[in-house]
């Protein structure tokens, strides 16, 4: 529930709506803090856990239907992954792109 608001107040507010580039900055930084280079960015790293993991709840069964066991670590991995992969789509809102990675990686059965 917790994760669910501050999804909700990161997208509902003007300042928090970015694009893929900006995420792939934050994804970036949260690598760098996983590795625990110097200097690395902590806040940038933080918001790009707080937002693909809000993503991720919000959008859980509906878009992406995670096998058990599924981790957040593994989630941002898809995601960074898929930034990575995908260049050409980092002018898109982050919102879908965080939604269309979890989609491949994780695809809902046919009903």
């Amino acid at each position: 529930m917790k994760k669910l608001l501050i999804y909700m107040l990161l997208v509902a507010s003007p300042a928090f709506a970015f694009d893929g580039s900006r995420l792939k900055e934050y994804m970036l930084a949260n690598e760098a803090v996983t590795a625990r280079k110097p200097r690395a960015d902590a806040y940038g790293a933080g918001v790009a856990v707080g937002y693909v993991t809000g993503v991720a709840d919000a959008r859980r069964g509906e878009f992406w239907c995670p096998r058990p066991g599924v981790t957040y670590g593994q989630t941002m991995d898809v995601v960074a992954k898929y930034l990575r992969d995908h260049p050409e789509r980092l002018d898109s809102n982050a919102d879908d792109l965080v939604v269309t990675a979890l989609h491949y990686a994780f695809p809902c059965p046919k009903k």
